[in-house]
């Protein structure tokens, strides 16, 4: 490995990683609007799951959490959807956000939905848009396009809408969520490109798996049958991949061994296809029916779209900063509206330790090198925290504050990190 340094450790270990936040997510939103009850099993217990979790508590939802089983445990309202008036903070959990949005609207009364100062920052206008045109009335209560939103609905009406999806799947996946409980079919048309394809091929594949169905014509148009209802489940939740991602990582910087188990490497999580990418870039990659093995080997740089998995976009520069030329990573752009504006973020903090990383337009490219002895900072991001947490490994001299910042998706991170970890 070319730019390690004489500090540098290696990874070798066995990891059985913890459940999709995506996942468990969507699980938990539909076994809130299922009749009977929902087991989310292997669940993810993080911030962001908390917080929608009493979101839903909130509104009057049963949640109740199992940590010895490792579940969540939810008691649907025979499809019934909340009514009332309640103000529900949702801190900066963008997936909550934009789920909750719809399924209030499917509802009936007057909400409030607002979060910290960032997610005052996060644009929301094109899943509010396509939800006025499905009847509700929403009002902005600060800056256009972004919340906190005032929401009064007496339900989702139905009918033909077109909805720009052009900044996050999210805003698709919500819609199709709350659809079964409209009054009409819900008929949706993408306007522009749908981004992050797979998280949208998830929300269709998990809503399959507790009873409604989405018909569709490719990523152009879907629709959604009214009067279909969840049904409550048993439902396990596959592993993290995103959260095996960092792990895979370690081993590619590193020149070391990760098997991670517990993960599905043929299913329907978008950030997979960074398996593909480290095979690209001279890592060993193994594939078994629930488990990956990753071997680090020489790094080389490649090009790539980034466009289906921006998450692990930061991930990737920290393994293409060991590599022997240049990395072009194409579709970044959404990294300006994350928790943070982690492209800015990420070329502020590598070029600290002596890594070029230059954003043009929709581009990001990484210049690899030494890494250098540095103090950097999360910015109170986890995904940035835990990539940057790697360059620990090849430098020793490299600090990191606000390594709390895992909590969010990844409690216990950086103890993993460090009992697969050898000098």
């Amino acid at each position: 490995m070319a730019n390690r340094s004489k500090t540098a450790r290696m990874v070798n270990g066995v990891v059985r990683i913890h459940g999709s936040k995506s996942i468990t997510h969507r699980a938990l939103m539909m076994g809130a609007m299922a009749e009977g009850v929902t087991h989310v099993r292997n669940a993810l217990f993080c911030d962001d799951t908390f917080v929608t979790a009493d979101a839903l508590r909130t509104l009057g939802f049963q949640v109740d959490v199992s940590r010895a089983a490792g579940e969540f445990i939810i008691k649907g309202l025979g499809g019934a959807l909340p009514g009332g008036h309640e103000t529900l903070d949702l801190d900066n959990c963008g997936t909550a956000l934009r789920f909750l949005c719809a399924f209030l609207c499917a509802g009936g009364g007057n909400f409030v939905v607002d979060g910290n100062e960032r997610m005052r920052k996060r644009p929301i206008k094109g899943l509010v848009q396509a939800l006025i045109a499905l009847g509700p009335d929403i009002e902005y209560q600060g800056d256009e396009g972004c919340p906190p939103v005032k929401i009064a609905s007496d339900g989702i009406k139905g009918g033909h809408v077109v909805l720009d999806s052009s900044q996050s799947s999210q805003y698709l996946s919500s819609v199709l969520l709350s659809a079964p409980y409209a009054a009409r079919d819900v008929k949706v048309d993408i306007d522009y490109v749908l981004v992050s394809r797979p998280y949208v091929d998830l929300t269709i594949s998990m809503m399959r798996e507790f009873g409604v169905i989405v018909r569709r014509r490719g990523y152009e148009q879907f629709v959604v049958r009214c009067r279909q209802t969840y049904q409550g489940a048993d439902y396990r939740v596959e592993g993290d991949m995103t959260a095996a991602c960092y792990l895979f990582a370690a081993a590619a910087i590193t020149g070391g061994h990760v098997r991670v188990e517990g993960i599905n490497p043929y299913g329907e999580q978008g950030d997979v296809k960074f398996l593909d990418i480290l095979e690209e870039m001279g890592c060993s990659v193994k594939a078994e029916a629930r488990a990956v093995e990753v071997t680090g080997g020489p790094l080389k740089g490649v090009h790539v779209d980034m466009g289906d998995m921006p998450d692990v976009i930061p991930t990737l520069a920290v393994v293409a900063a060991m590599a022997d030329g240049p990395t072009r990573m194409t579709h970044t752009r959404r990294l300006q509206i994350k928790e943070i504006n982690r492209a800015r973020a990420l070329v502020e903090e590598m070029n600290k330790v002596g890594i070029a990383v230059t954003e043009e337009d929709d581009t990001l490219t990484v210049q690899p090198g030494p890494i250098e002895a540095a103090q950097l900072d999360a910015h109170g991001d986890h995904r940035m925290a835990m990539s940057l947490g790697l360059l620990g490994l090849v430098n020793d001299e490299v600090e990191l504050n606000g390594r709390d910042a895992v909590t969010k998706s990844f409690p216990g991170f950086f103890e993993i990190l460090e009992e697969i970890t050898h000098s």
